[in-house]
Protein backbone atom coordinates (compact mmCIF):
# COMPACT_ATOMS: atom_id res chain seq x y z
CA UNK A 1 0.00 0.00 0.00
CA UNK A 2 1.38 3.18 -0.69
CA UNK A 3 -0.33 5.63 1.51
CA UNK A 4 -1.40 5.14 5.34
CA UNK A 5 -4.81 5.64 4.66
CA UNK A 6 -6.31 4.20 1.45
CA UNK A 7 -8.45 7.12 -0.26
CA UNK A 8 -8.22 6.33 -4.02
CA UNK A 9 -7.37 3.29 -6.36
CA UNK A 10 -3.58 4.99 -6.76
CA UNK A 11 -2.90 4.55 -3.12
CA UNK A 12 -3.23 0.59 -3.18
CA UNK A 13 -1.01 -1.83 -5.21
CA UNK A 14 -2.27 -3.02 -8.93
CA UNK A 15 -4.44 -6.02 -8.17
CA UNK A 16 -5.36 -4.82 -4.94
CA UNK A 17 -9.13 -6.07 -4.16
CA UNK A 18 -9.37 -2.77 -2.38
CA UNK A 19 -9.72 -1.09 -5.55
CA UNK A 20 -13.25 -2.66 -6.14
CA UNK A 21 -14.30 -0.28 -3.06
CA UNK A 22 -12.39 3.08 -4.19
CA UNK A 23 -13.67 2.97 -8.26
CA UNK A 24 -17.13 3.71 -9.88
CA UNK A 25 -19.32 6.07 -8.10
CA UNK A 26 -19.37 7.47 -4.62
CA UNK A 27 -22.07 9.56 -3.23
CA UNK A 28 -21.72 12.75 -1.39
CA UNK A 29 -23.76 15.10 0.24
CA UNK A 30 -22.15 18.40 0.93
CA UNK A 31 -24.02 19.33 4.04
CA UNK A 32 -24.93 16.98 6.09
CA UNK A 33 -28.33 18.95 6.88
CA UNK A 34 -29.28 20.03 3.67
CA UNK A 35 -29.34 17.27 1.04
CA UNK A 36 -30.10 19.41 -1.64
CA UNK A 37 -26.23 19.95 -2.15
CA UNK A 38 -25.03 16.69 -3.19
CA UNK A 39 -22.08 15.42 -5.35
CA UNK A 40 -19.83 11.86 -6.82
CA UNK A 41 -16.91 11.04 -7.59
CA UNK A 42 -16.28 8.73 -10.43
CA UNK A 43 -13.33 6.84 -10.74
CA UNK A 44 -13.05 5.01 -13.95
CA UNK A 45 -13.02 0.75 -12.42
CA UNK A 46 -10.70 0.19 -15.26
CA UNK A 47 -7.91 2.78 -13.44
CA UNK A 48 -5.29 1.39 -12.36
CA UNK A 49 -1.71 2.69 -10.04
CA UNK A 50 0.68 1.75 -13.26
CA UNK A 51 -1.79 2.69 -15.80
CA UNK A 52 -1.94 6.09 -17.95
CA UNK A 53 -3.95 8.45 -16.18
CA UNK A 54 -7.77 8.17 -16.66
CA UNK A 55 -10.48 11.54 -16.07
CA UNK A 56 -12.06 11.63 -12.59
CA UNK A 57 -15.36 12.98 -13.20
CA UNK A 58 -17.30 14.91 -10.30
CA UNK A 59 -20.90 15.38 -10.58
CA UNK A 60 -22.34 17.88 -9.11
CA UNK A 61 -25.77 18.64 -8.19
CA UNK A 62 -27.64 21.78 -6.39
CA UNK A 63 -24.27 22.77 -5.10
CA UNK A 64 -23.17 26.43 -6.22
CA UNK A 65 -19.65 26.95 -7.49
CA UNK A 66 -17.71 29.60 -6.74
CA UNK A 67 -13.89 30.40 -8.41
CA UNK A 68 -12.36 33.28 -6.87
CA UNK A 69 -8.54 34.74 -6.83
CA UNK A 70 -7.03 38.07 -6.69
CA UNK A 71 -6.02 39.82 -9.98
CA UNK A 72 -2.70 39.95 -9.12
CA UNK A 73 -2.04 36.48 -8.39
CA UNK A 74 -0.05 35.42 -11.38
CA UNK A 75 2.46 33.00 -9.55
CA UNK A 76 3.35 29.81 -11.73
CA UNK A 77 5.40 28.26 -8.59
CA UNK A 78 4.37 24.67 -7.86
CA UNK A 79 1.83 24.31 -11.19
CA UNK A 80 2.13 21.50 -13.27
CA UNK A 81 3.51 21.72 -16.50
CA UNK A 82 1.72 21.22 -19.52
CA UNK A 83 2.63 17.73 -21.02
CA UNK A 84 0.65 15.45 -23.97
CA UNK A 85 -1.67 14.61 -21.77
CA UNK A 86 -3.38 17.43 -21.65
CA UNK A 87 -5.37 17.86 -25.61
CA UNK A 88 -5.18 22.58 -24.82
CA UNK A 89 -2.90 24.43 -22.90
CA UNK A 90 -4.18 25.40 -19.50
CA UNK A 91 -2.24 28.69 -19.13
CA UNK A 92 1.17 29.38 -17.85
CA UNK A 93 0.30 31.00 -14.10
CA UNK A 94 -2.39 30.80 -11.93
CA UNK A 95 -4.63 33.12 -12.75
CA UNK A 96 -4.84 32.18 -16.50
CA UNK A 97 -5.51 28.55 -15.26
CA UNK A 98 -8.37 29.85 -13.50
CA UNK A 99 -9.89 31.36 -16.39
CA UNK A 100 -9.42 28.27 -18.30
CA UNK A 101 -10.59 26.02 -15.78
CA UNK A 102 -13.84 28.19 -15.33
CA UNK A 103 -14.12 28.18 -19.36
CA UNK A 104 -13.71 24.53 -19.43
CA UNK A 105 -16.59 23.82 -16.46
CA UNK A 106 -19.08 26.24 -18.10
CA UNK A 107 -18.29 24.43 -21.48
CA UNK A 108 -19.37 21.13 -19.57
CA UNK A 109 -22.76 22.26 -17.94
CA UNK A 110 -21.50 23.29 -14.52
CA UNK A 111 -22.44 26.54 -13.31
CA UNK A 112 -18.99 28.13 -12.24
CA UNK A 113 -19.27 32.14 -11.34
CA UNK A 114 -15.52 33.47 -11.03
CA UNK A 115 -14.64 36.33 -9.24
CA UNK A 116 -11.64 38.05 -10.26
CA UNK A 117 -10.67 40.81 -6.54
CA UNK A 118 -8.77 43.54 -7.89
CA UNK A 119 -5.64 44.80 -6.57
CA UNK A 120 -4.98 41.73 -4.52
CA UNK A 121 -2.71 38.54 -5.04
CA UNK A 122 -2.54 35.64 -3.04
CA UNK A 123 -4.16 36.66 -0.07
CA UNK A 124 -6.87 34.71 1.61
CA UNK A 125 -8.20 38.23 3.97
CA UNK A 126 -8.43 40.14 0.37
CA UNK A 127 -10.48 37.59 -1.24
CA UNK A 128 -13.25 37.31 2.01
CA UNK A 129 -15.43 39.64 0.37
CA UNK A 130 -16.08 38.15 -2.45
CA UNK A 131 -16.89 34.56 -0.77
CA UNK A 132 -19.17 36.50 1.61
CA UNK A 133 -21.12 38.12 -0.93
CA UNK A 134 -21.47 34.67 -3.07
CA UNK A 135 -22.46 32.92 0.40
CA UNK A 136 -24.92 35.21 1.22
CA UNK A 137 -27.49 33.94 -0.60
CA UNK A 138 -26.58 30.51 -0.41
CA UNK A 139 -26.83 30.47 3.32
CA UNK A 140 -29.95 32.54 3.31
CA UNK A 141 -31.97 30.13 1.48
CA UNK A 142 -30.80 26.66 3.39
CA UNK A 143 -33.50 25.56 5.98
CA UNK A 144 -32.58 26.07 9.23
CA UNK A 145 -32.35 23.17 11.87
CA UNK A 146 -35.29 23.11 13.55
CA UNK A 147 -35.26 23.02 17.66
CA UNK A 148 -36.24 19.24 18.98
CA UNK A 149 -39.61 19.05 20.46
CA UNK A 150 -40.46 18.92 23.92
CA UNK A 151 -43.00 16.50 24.76
CA UNK A 152 -45.90 18.15 26.85
CA UNK A 153 -46.18 16.69 30.74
Amino acid sequence: MIAERPLAPWDVRAGHPGITFLTGGTAFFALARDPRFSYCLYVPTDHTADGPPLPLVITVHGLPVHLVIGENYTDAAGLAPDDERRPVTAGSNRLERIHALHANWREHGIDARLDIVPGTGHHHFAVLPAVRRFLAPQVSASPRPRPPKVPEP
